[in-house]
């Protein structure tokens, strides 16, 4: 992390704005910037980058990469790092308005691919194998466990119902359906998406890649919720546990 530092002019005392993945800001040219690893593969992060070009020409408001040292990017320590404009703006607050916004810039994410995909990778049943599902059914039933006092766990009750049936009985024959893709940020949720001035800005679009859309779509339900730090968590996990059952 040195490395970084020092390429980027940080301060040595400068401290990660995301706890679970190195993100600083800084400021360039009197401008406040943000400086976070994007794609390790560097064939993945050239799509990456042609995937956002592509939102912009389509009026989709993404955060692209801010040219620093005259290059688009900085590979340093095997990984790949960029600047983003900071943008400034209100989160999401779960109202009504904003879901339906947020639903509306969602679904014009993934019309972009009518004509025609950006990314050849992505999504893969490979990774879901039986170890896999074992993993999940171990995680419900210790998360049931870790919070049977909290006062939410009925309502993850609710959903993990919904969970084990899709394990038991749904989910061998996912990947015999012939599923559309498209090409989608794979990590829709609230903390990413920003009302600024010109509107709805997606400020992380660097999970992006091929992906199921229903698959995108089930994901969004339920990570919106937990970016959203001024809803209701028990209600948004309810909500999206009977739409899941209805989804499924």
């Amino acid at each position: 992390m040195e490395t970084v530092f020092e390429y980027f002019k940080l301060d040595k005392t400068t401290e990660s704005i995301y706890k679970y993945s190195p993100v600083f800001t800084s400021e360039l040219d009197g401008k406040r910037v943000v400086i976070k690893k994007t794609k390790s593969k560097t064939n993945q992060m050239i799509k990456l980058f042609q995937w956002t070009e592509k939102l912009t020409a389509s009026d989709i408001n993404v955060v692209r990469p801010i040219m620093y040292n005259d290059q688009e990017y900085k590979r340093i320590d095997e990984n790949n790092w960029v600047l983003y404009e900071f943008i400034d703006g209100r989160e999401y607050t779960g109202s009504y308005q904003d879901i339906l916004d947020a639903g509306e810039f969602l679904g014009r994410i993934h019309h972009a691919s009518a004509s025609g995909h950006v990314f050849e990778d992505g999504f893969s049943w490979d990774k879901y194998d039986d170890a896999f599902l074992s993993d999940v059914e171990g995680d419900i039933v210790g998360l049931t466990v870790k919070y049977q006092e909290d006062a939410r766990v009925e309502s993850f009750k609710l959903l993990a119902v919904t969970m084990k049936e899709l394990l038991d009985e749904k989910f061998s024959n996912l990947s015999s359906i012939s599923l559309p893709h498209v090409d989608a940020t794979w990590d829709y949720k609230a903390n990413n998406l920003i009302y600024g001035e010109k509107g709805l800005v997606l400020i992380d679009p660097d999970n992006a890649g091929s992906v199921p859309r229903i698959f995108d779509l089930a994901l969004a339900l339920l990570l919106i919720p937990y970016g959203n730090r001024n809803g209701s968590p028990k209600m948004s996990i309810m909500r999206n546990g009977k739409s899941l059952r209805k989804l499924l």
